[in-house]
């Protein structure tokens, strides 16, 4: 199994109404298996129930990524473990693993995907090819993981792909890590960095390393245009005739830039189409065109005036990365509203990743405070501090080395940014611990029935004392009573005492019931009378798939067997129990003669039934019962009439059950009515 469940029912007790409850103390474990297949769908029932209440929901989630959405501000996007950007198969026509590039509910993506190297013999790239297939050079080699915060931005995701997961194969390794914030003016944007390693023993000159992007703007990208600008360093794709459509783009942060601009389509003037196939050679005069050379293509789209389906390779090179060395580069992908929103886009990413980032780090306290008790943190490293109560984004709410804290209940940690520029460094955490801390977790209600428990916790301390004189930091309740907790931090010299807590417990109801005397027959009524005290609702479960919610409740078994019979029941202060019983199902027809019992046609095809009746006993009435032991029909019998016409055109078509008795008992028939 992909996922093994060890701890798998809490019983929190008693929810009052609009209430909410945790089960930090109590929670539901499982275990992934090491050898689960890359993005399993892991699909876990919850189900819920409270005497005669049920219910259910499903969760799902996806066990060993291989790809993780990035949608923290609004540029929405996905990061592969193999390089692609967006969507990790776009061979795949559902496109379920990964969103594309989605920018204000706008779908801006068909394929993206990285070509590196030093020449089109020695190509590395996960981009379309010949023939209508997709290159794919890359494999992972250390795991897609996520944090949030991240270390430098909002979010980031990272691992490391190769062109091979063995080493001595391995000719480029890349780091990748993506960077978001999701406060403006910095979220339309998301930034991209590699760490380029060279592996092997020679160097690798004349490097080149960059993004390929069909962008669909309008409809199937038919009428886009791409351009470049060179002062962002910003090659875009638009809507060629109208303004109604969005901008993307991508940008170099850091080298040499390059840019390629590409007509998908092959038309005159083009130098090559890529619909058809985009070859080795084609890939590498893309991605090694630099800004300067002479071999770059600034504008696609521009052939005619309602644009062309285009696409562009954004690049930085030529690199020189010697043997064992390692080299950091980094884009950003952008969305916008117009060209003048992308350029500002473009600016504000230029200046968060190669000054805000760059910028030295100030460095701050982490103190111990009691309860309730105010503290002074200091930071240091920088002339002009700013203080913050976020780790990006926000306002800040001081400016100076040092802050003096109000009277905290909980551990608290602050952000502190070095502001001697115009741009400020990323942000470090300064932290107040609140040692002592009285405050008393529960698992679930504290009102309780009879023979339920809570537990009642408290953060670890020197010293802990309950008021029943336990010692330990988590205790059980099984009774009614007020709880409180001293507790001690002996280096601050803190003791505290916690609020009272009162735990009420309340009465169980009694289930209880009684079954028909006699013998059980299938086809044949059973009386379930209800013996409960204190009950006020009932739930009847029939072990058959059926059950009842009345206080007493008759149900007709078809199959001979035994059935578990349980009657939950719900007293008004919401307190339940539950009783069981199996019980032994026979046959229900009896020879009580040896004259003829008999009932046809069967199966029933007109609307009557001639019913045969033994002579001789003493019958007092014809009954009809469907499969649920509902009675559908009764007719009183004559002794002198031993044959029975019996009116059923009135009846649906199904099973039912012909019952005649006698002071001696009864005679039962299952029918068929199929006409």
């Amino acid at each position: 199994a992909v996922v093994t469940l060890s701890k798998s029912q809490i019983n929190p007790g008693i929810i009052q109404e609009g209430s909410t409850i945790s089960n930090t103390l109590v929670p539901f474990e499982l275990s992934i298996s090491q050898l689960a297949p890359e993005n399993s769908v892991v699909d876990l029932l919850i189900t819920y129930s409270d005497g005669a209440y049920s219910d259910y929901q499903y969760v799902s989630f996806f066990v060993n990524p291989s790809f993780i959405d990035i949608n923290s501000n609004q540029v929405n996007t996905t990061v592969t473990s193999i390089g692609r950007i967006g969507f990790q198969d776009p061979e795949d026509a559902t496109r379920t693993e990964g969103s594309g590039f989605i920018f204000k509910e706008n779908p801006l993506l068909y394929e993206m995907g990285l070509i590196m190297g030093t020449s089109s013999t020695s190509l590395y790239n996960n981009v379309r090819g010949i023939k209508g297939g997709f290159d794919q050079d890359f494999a992972s080699t250390v795991k897609i993981k996520q944090i949030v915060p991240g270390e430098r931005s909002y979010s980031e995701i990272f691992g490391e792909f190769s062109n091979s997961i063995t080493a001595s194969k391995q000719a480029i390794k890349v780091d990748y890590r993506s960077l978001v914030w999701k406060d403006s003016p910095y979220d339309k944007f998301v930034i991209l960095e590699y760490e380029l390693n060279n592996p092997t023993t020679s160097a690798l000159n004349n490097f080149y390393f960059g993004i390929f992007s069909d962008w669909d703007i309008t409809t199937d990208g038919a009428n886009d245009a791409a351009g470049w600008d060179n002062t962002n360093k910003l090659g875009y794709v638009y809507p060629a005739q109208t303004a109604a459509k969005p901008y993307a783009g991508i940008q170099v942060l850091t080298g040499l830039p390059g840019y390629y601009a590409i007509d998908n389509n092959p038309a005159t003037g083009n130098p090559f189409a890529i619909n058809d196939d985009f070859t080795d050679d084609e890939k590498f005069t893309t991605v090694s065109a630099a800004i300067g050379s002479g071999h770059e293509r600034l504008q696609a789209g521009v052939l005619n005036s309602t644009g062309n389906d285009v696409s562009h390779v954004v690049s930085t090179g030529p690199l020189n990365i010697a043997a064992g060395q390692t080299v950091k580069i980094a884009f950003a992908l952008h969305a916008a509203a117009n060209l003048s929103d992308l350029q500002n886009s473009a600016r504000y990413a230029d200046s968060v990743y190669n000054y805000t980032l760059k910028a030295v780090k100030p460095v701050g306290d982490s103190v111990g405070t009691c309860y309730k008790s105010s503290t002074t943190l200091h930071a240091s490293g920088a002339s002009k501090i700013k203080w913050y109560n976020s780790s990006t984004g926000g306002q800040s709410f001081l400016t100076g080395t040092q802050y003096t804290t109000g009277n905290l209940l909980n551990d608290t940690v602050f952000y502190v940014a070095n502001a001697d520029h115009t741009y400020e460094s990323v942000r470090t955490p300064v932290k107040a611990t609140v040692v002592a801390n009285p405050k008393v977790s529960k698992s679930g209600s504290t009102t309780l029935c009879q023979g339920d428990s809570i537990k009642l916790s408290v953060a670890k301390a020197d010293d802990i004392l309950w008021n029943t004189g336990e010692k330990t930091s988590t205790i059980q309740v099984k009774k009614a009573g007020k709880h409180a907790v001293q507790v001690k931090n002996n280096a601050l010299s803190c003791v505290t005492k916690s609020d009272t807590l009162v735990v009420t417990v309340n009465p169980k109801p009694k289930a209880n019931f009684s079954t028909s005397s006699g013998d059980l027959k299938i086809y044949t009524p059973i009386d379930f009378t209800d013996q409960s005290v204190d009950a006020v609702t009932w739930f009847w479960d029939f072990g058959d798939g059926q059950n009842s919610s009345s206080k007493n409740a008759t149900h007709s078994y078809t199959s001979i067997k035994s059935y578990t019979i349980k009657l939950s029941i719900t007293a008004s202060d919401g307190c339940a129990d539950t009783k069981s019983s199996t019980i032994s199902v026979i046959t229900g027809i009896e020879k009580l003669t040896t004259e003829p019992f008999a009932v046809y046609p069967n199966p029933v095809t007109s609307d009557y039934l001639n019913v045969v009746i033994p002579s001789g006993l003493s019958f007092s009435n014809l009954a009809m019962t469907d499969i649920l032991g509902r009675q559908v029909s009764e007719t009183s019998l004559s002794t002198l009439e031993t044959e029975q016409k019996i009116y059923v055109g009135n009846l649906n078509d199904g099973i039912y059950i012909v019952k005649v008795s006698s002071d001696q008992g009864q005679l039962t028939r299952k029918i068929v009515i199929k006409r």
